[in-house]
């Protein structure tokens, strides 16, 4: 007999990567650090995983580098 066992949610979220992420959505890193996809494989750091400020450019996404969380897309930012 074969059994068939469905990905969850759970599983898909060990495995996230940059791929996972449009243009311009936000993200969480695998260093906990809050970031914004630029292109395919580049995003800006926005924030270190305490939650400090931090502008960090990156040069590149590597392979095996992964995700912790996909962050829900935002609209706007409205600050005054």
């Amino acid at each position: 007999m074969i059994e068939f066992i469905k990905k969850t949610e759970e599983d898909e979220e060990d495995t996230l990567t940059i791929h996972d992420v449009e243009e311009n959505q936000f993200f969480i890193d695998g260093d906990g650090r809050l970031c914004q996809k630029v292109s395919e494989c580049e995003y800006n750091v926005i924030a270190d995983s305490d939650g400090s400020p931090l502008a960090y450019i990156t040069d590149g996404f590597y392979e095996g580098d992964t995700i912790t969380k996909v962050i829900d897309k935002i609209a706007k930012i409205k600050f005054e």
